[in-house]
Parts: C-alpha cells; sequence; structure tokens
C-alpha cells in the first residue's frame, strides 16, 4: 500500500496517501497543535461529495507529558478506562442523532505495536476498541509512552479515533480490514527528536 509521512507535535507516523491532513488546509495551519483530523474524500450514494464529519476521518489527540507518581490514575488501569471512554463517547454521539443506542463491539483490548522504526528507548503500551453503530464503524487506540527519555520520569498519552463513512441507508457496507489502517499508524507512531545517547543504558 502506498503511504506517505505525517507529522504532529513532536511525533511522526505514516498513514495512506489518499489520506489528507485537514489542518494544513486551516488559515492557521501549524505542525504543533496537539489535535488535527485527516479525510478521505468520500461521496454519498448520489455522488455528492460528503463533509469530513460524515466522510471517513481520523482523529489524532496528543495530550502533555505528565511526571509519572504512585498515583493509581496513572496506572494502566486507568488509562484503559480513558481510551473506553473516549470510545463509548464518539459512539453514543454518532447514534444521538438516530435516538439509538445500539453498539456492537467484535474488539476490545490491548494492543501491541509491531514496530520501533527509531529505535525509541520509552515502553510503548495501547489499548483499542472497534465498535459499530447503526450508522458507521469506529477504531479508537489509545498509545501510552512512558518512561520518556532522557530523565524517564514522564509519561505521555495519545489516541487515534478512525471513524467510516457515514452511511444513512438500510443497505449498509462495512469496509474490509477497517482496523488495519489505525494499526498500521500505530505502529509506525514515532517521536521526530532524540535527543538522548544512542547506546544509553535503559532498558524498558
Amino acid at each position: 500500500l502506498d503511504q506517505k509521512t505525517f507529522y504532529r507535535c513532536g511525533y511522526i507516523f505514516l498513514g495512506p496517501e489518499e489520506m489528507k491532513d485537514f489542518s494544513l488546509e486551516s488559515t492557521y495551519s501549524t505542525k504543533n497543535r496537539h489535535v488535527s483530523t485527516y479525510y478521505w474524500d468520500s461521496v454519498d450514494d448520489s455522488g455528492k461529495p460528503m463533509n469530513i464529519e460524515d466522510s471517513k476521518h481520523l482523529i489524532f489527540r496528543i495530550m502533555p507529558e505528565r511526571r509519572i507518581t504512585k498515583n493509581s490514575h496513572h496506572s494502566n488501569l486507568h488509562f484503559h478506562l480513558w481510551v473506553e471512554s473516549i470510545a463509548w463517547f464518539m459512539a453514543d454521539a454518532d447514534n444521538r442523532s438516530r435516538k439509538t443506542g445500539n453498539f456492537f463491539v467484535p474488539e476490545r483490548g490491548i494492543y501491541r505495536k509491531k514496530l520501533n522504526v527509531v529505535k525509541d528507548e520509552a515502553m510503548w503500551h495501547c489499548f483499542r476498541m472497534h465498535i459499530f453503530t447503526n450508522d458507521r464503524e469506529i477504531g479508537i487506540i489509545g498509545v501510552r509512552r512512558k518512561f520518556i527519555p532522557p530523565q524517564i520520569n514522564t509519561f505521555q498519552d495519545m489516541v487515534f479515533v478512525l471513524k467510516g463513512i457515514k452511511q444513512i441507508s438500510d443497505h449498509r457496507t462495512n469496509e474490509p480490514k477497517f482496523m488495519d489502517c489505525v494499526e498500521r499508524i500505530v505502529d509506525t507512531l514515532s517521536p521526530t527528536v532524540m535527543d538522548w545517547k544512542w547506546n544509553s543504558k535503559w532498558i524498558t
């Protein structure tokens, strides 16, 4: 698959060639914003272009770095609950327009990041959910980067939310391998700045 490089607030990842960065089309374009929306050009059943909210799009949010403490709110369990809360909010907001609350969750659990492109020495932990609502498919992967060098005393949370094309008709079509898209993005996610020694003795 053809891939291209995307930058966001100190991180880099690979995404599909046809994916576009909406923030770069804004008057206040910047790659340092902590949130951005990426979209695919989509058309409805009549061939009319769809707005970004109804088309297939990806939301990427980066939270500020935080110091690691013994606080239970910094545990992996709390991180999982944070990702789930985002997933349910997105699904509920999508169903709200039709005043229904039907969900189907075929996947929910820890996701193992498969690549370390820049030999990052931090620890990565991911949690994902795959949801079907009445109108669309939604995939969420939360990412926690912990023990960030060189001081190894901070962590940073990120979340990717992939929303499929909104389908109003009764004849729905599901996109094959929908989650593969956001999984590949997470697999290639890497910090763009490596300001510690290449032969660091820190082991995760």
